[in-house]
């Protein structure tokens, strides 16, 4: 045993229906200050902030770059205008196709950031990608074998990806002001 550590007497706090249990500290004379706090609307805090980000929305050099985190078979992905998303998997677009991705989870600037619970409203938000390539990942090799029993399972597996590219995220004022 350890010369440092001092084990714990058992019996010093053992409980009256014989559980083994440590005392906790309690600090009953607290009474906090609230004379500090202001008591807020939250209408009202609701639209201040809406109103908040509908004028940084009109002065378009103040919100900064825009991103957005969006949702494309099943994995979210945070992106920006002019972001190459590759996509891994079978993706329906060809070449060429201008999409536009709906399923927006969050959408922020420099100043304020919109959550959707658990989606952003499609007239809310408009976030628009190109297709610019469709090729096969790299080679993968599979490579089954067995010892001592002529087994031996040799593949090379390639993927189709899809890149994207985003051409802009568009933000509308929010309703309600």
């Amino acid at each position: 045993m350890n010369k440092y550590v001092r084990p714990i007497d058992q019996n010093k706090y053992k409980h009256k229906d014989g559980k083994f249990k440590l005392p906790t500290w309690r600090i009953n004379n607290v009474d906090p200050d609230t004379t500090d706090l202001v008591q807020v609307n939250p209408q009202q805090r609701t639209q201040e902030l809406t109103q908040r980000v509908n004028t940084a929305l009109e002065n378009r050099e103040d919100v900064g770059r825009l991103f957005a985190i969006v949702q494309v078979t099943g994995l979210q992905r945070k992106v920006t205008t002019e972001d190459i998303l590759v996509i891994s998997g079978i993706f329906h677009p060809n070449i060429g196709d201008r999409i536009r991705l709906e399923k927006v989870l969050m959408v922020g600037g420099k100043d304020f950031t919109l959550v959707g619970r658990p989606l952003l409203s499609r007239d809310l938000v408009k976030v628009e990608a190109t297709v610019i390539e469709k090729t096969l990942s790299h080679v993968k090799v599979k490579f089954n074998y067995i010892r001592r029993k002529r087994y031996r399972k040799f593949k090379l597996l390639q993927s189709p990806n899809t890149m994207l590219v985003i051409n802009s995220i568009e933000l509308n004022p929010l309703p309600g002001s």
